[in-house]
């Protein structure tokens, strides 16, 4: 049976990431009730009232969580809590020193909100995802992390300036490694009925990859953290859940079993997004780029056992 269709959301983790995505979906109306949880009280309190202030321009209704209890019942849980990441540092050096976050967060989201759809936004997202379901007990599909979308969408900005139509006209999705091994899905891409690399050549895909690597290590440099277009992103996932809309998304999910991958490993792959979470769409792809999904999985499985014990 499809759940009922969700319409009370908890934020964890109200830094600049968790304000983008409440401005997100408070703009886009498609939730009833909005949740934002924080160690910094102050400060979230701050963030609850500015919110409250214009509740006469937006239906949802904005609390702060004072305890657990707050979050109870929630529909969907979207998990930024951790530290962010620094200039110049990877998204594997994070693991550690959000892995104890984590722990201190997911057991009692659990034990809240034991039907509730997580979306983990925090870095390096992957191993992030991969923990919180080991940890929360939930079913693989209502435990998913944000992964490569954001980085799918600064790939087909790239590509658009050089091919010189909208970003929405071009299809073309990132996979992987939520960081520097991602993979760009070549041979699949198209834009309108033609295929990518009819229009573009392969050392221009590069490049434009290149820049979809080198994009947060950017904005990070020129603003101190990345968090407007990682709220968008997250606000889209959500309203595919809420509106059941079957869109298909890299989002990052269990591989083993995908593309030729024996790990047991999370990064993204595309996923079909409704009211139940996700659950893997039909993934082909050439050998070459199975190939190097592959050998990524091999040294993402390598490190999750290293730093965070997962096997």
């Amino acid at each position: 049976p499809k759940r009922t269709m969700p319409s009370k959301v908890t934020i964890i983790g109200c830094g600049a990431v968790g304000e983008a995505i409440a401005n997100a979906l408070v703009i886009s109306d498609e939730i009833t009730d909005l949740v934002l949880s924080d160690v910094v009280k102050d400060k979230l309190r701050g963030m609850v009232l500015d919110f409250q202030h214009g509740q006469a321009f937006h239906a949802t209704r904005v609390v702060e969580a004072v305890d657990w209890a707050d979050t109870a019942n929630s529909d969907v849980v979207i998990i930024t809590a951790g530290v962010r990441q620094r200039e110049g540092e990877s998204r594997r050096d994070l693991m550690g020193r959000n892995k104890s976050i984590m722990e201190h967060i997911v057991p009692p989201m659990a034990q809240h909100s034991p039907n509730a759809i997580v979306i983990v936004v925090a870095n390096p997202c992957d191993f992030m995802t991969q923990l919180v379901h080991k940890m929360s007990g939930f079913a693989e599909g209502r435990v998913f992390g944000s992964g490569t979308f954001l980085d799918s969408s600064r790939l087909r900005l790239e590509l658009s300036k050089k091919i010189g139509v909208a970003p929405e006209s071009i299809n073309a999705y990132v996979l992987g490694e939520h960081g520097d091994a991602s993979v760009v899905a070549v041979h699949t891409a198209t834009v309108g009925c033609t295929l990518l690399t009819e229009l573009v050549s392969k050392e221009a895909i590069s490049e434009s990859h290149k820049a979809v690597i080198g994009a947060a290590g950017e904005v990070i440099k020129l603003r101190g953290y990345t968090a407007t277009a990682i709220g968008m992103a997250v606000g889209k996932i959500v309203e595919a859940i809420v509106r059941d809309k079957l869109e298909i998304i890299p989002l990052s999910c269990p591989a083993k079993g995908r593309c030729g991958i024996e790990h047991d490993i999370y990064m993204s792959l595309p996923c079909i997004v409704d009211r139940n979470g996700v659950r893997p769409w039909h993934t082909v792809l050439p050998p070459e780029e199975c190939k190097h999904l592959q050998q990524t999985a091999a040294i993402m499985h390598e490190a999750s056992k290293e730093v965070l014990g997962l096997e």
